[in-house]
């Protein structure tokens, strides 16, 4: 049962540039202790044979208090 919704618009606060691009390793390569590059992802990407492929992209925000 929701006793509320609660939606905040956060768009003002945005900026629509991307300054960097961070790359988030799996949990496998966090356990062996692998560092990834962007550089990697990509690679691995373009590499791969699968027929269905996916990158995801999502904003943080930093410094929201």
């Amino acid at each position: 049962m929701t006793e509320f919704n609660i939606a905040i618009d956060l768009s003002p606060y945005i900026c629509e540039t991307w300054w960097r691009v961070a790359v988030i390793p799996s949990a496998k390569a966090t356990m062996a202790g692998e560092a990834v590059t962007f550089r990697d992802v990509l690679e691995q990407y373009t590499l791969s044979n699968k027929k269905i492929k996916e990158i995801v992209l999502k904003k943080q925000l930093n410094g929201w208090n």
